[in-house]
């Protein structure tokens, strides 16, 4: 927390830009990868943009846990293969407590 520059390991030539954000609790923060909208179906349609944010849409009584496998259930059934080969990797936070002039 509070560091700047590149993530370890990652292209230290290259200036990636950074910004800090409030959450208050209830709010979510869903990461992805680019494998994740690039899921192909049998006749090579994407799974997209579009069809992840349909994908998140949530009830907001769910568990963390739950609204990820819902995400990843929907990523299967849209993949014309079995397994997902990309780099298909989420990442959720979720804030659970709010703490006064700290960002995250």
């Amino acid at each position: 927390m509070g560091a700047s520059g590149p993530a370890l390991g990652i292209f230290p030539e290259y200036r990636f830009l950074s910004e800090e954000c409030p959450l208050a609790p209830g709010d979510a923060i869903l990461a992805f990868t680019d494998g994740v909208t690039e899921i192909t179906a049998s006749k090579g349609e994407l799974f997209g943009e579009e069809r992840l944010q349909e994908a998140v849409r949530w009830e907001v009584d769910l568990p963390m846990e739950d609204i990820l496998d819902q995400i990843l259930r929907k990523m299967r059934g849209f993949s014309v293969t079995t397994t997902l080969e990309h780099d298909v990797c989420l990442v959720a936070v979720e804030e659970h407590w709010a703490t006064e002039g700290i960002t995250y």
